[in-house]
């Protein structure tokens, strides 16, 4: 079979994930090696990586804590929780701060702790607002037309 880009392989094709893969790919991770790098170092693509952790977020908000899936991103968040509490504990050990976890806490985990994260969430949010207006305008539903609605009534 030929790999094709911008094809989604389908889910037969895949390769299958056990629990010693997933230990192996989470070690190197929490050896602080980026998931893409640790994924594909381990035989599977990022894009699979990335499926795996969307499954099991899924996974996680429908009960089902069991999973393969579901346990991956638990133990990617235990890494990724261990990871800022070691760097908090390095800032706040040093009067000076420490530099590196800074940086660490910034720009791996901006959403919390980067200079703009406030703005980039806001920004986030008005894009979703957005696209929330373009599908309620395709579907009829805007709120001037509830309004006038409710005025001619």
């Amino acid at each position: 079979m030929e790999a094709k880009p911008n094809k989604k392989a389908s889910q037969q094709f895949l390769r299958k994930v056990d629990q010693a893969l997933l230990d192996k790919i989470l070690k190197d991770i929490s050896k602080g090696a980026p998931n893409k790098y640790a994924a594909e170092a381990n035989g599977i693509s990022a894009r699979h990586f990335y499926y795996l952790i969307a499954q099991g977020i899924v996974d996680l908000e429908y009960d089902k804590n069991d999973t393969i899936h579901a346990g991956l991103v638990r133990s990617l968040r235990e890494i990724e929780m261990k990871e800022i509490q070691e760097c908090r504990s390095a800032i706040k050990s040093d009067e000076k701060g420490h530099k590196g976890a800074e940086w660490t806490l910034e720009h791996a985990y901006w959403r919390q702790f980067g200079k703009d994260a406030n703005a980039k969430e806001l920004a986030d949010e008005i894009e979703r607002l957005r696209e929330d207006l373009r599908n309620g305008a395709s579907n009829g539903d805007t709120d001037s037309s509830k309004e006038k609605e409710d005025s001619e009534s």
